[in-house]
């Protein structure tokens, strides 16, 4: 049996993502969630925050790579 299921999120602060986080936290999911600094009061206080550029990849490359899934909501 699998442990909790870790999802990785861009664009938490936005329409989408804010709601979506909580319904996936809701049902149990392990949420981490992108964001740039001055956003980071934004995101949902039940995600574990990851400072970093939406543009570069190797800002949140480790945080992703260990996801068992990637939600990406950043319209660019």
């Amino acid at each position: 049996m699998r442990g909790i299921q870790r999802v990785f999120v861009t664009g938490g602060t936005g329409y989408i993502g804010s709601r979506l986080i909580p319904e996936l936290r809701a049902h149990g999911y392990e949420v981490i969630a992108l964001s740039r600094a001055q956003s980071r009061t934004k995101l949902p206080r039940s995600c574990t925050p990851v400072i970093g550029d939406v543009l570069d990849g190797d800002s949140y490359r480790q945080f992703a790579e260990g996801a068992d899934t990637f939600v990406q909501l950043v319209g660019v």
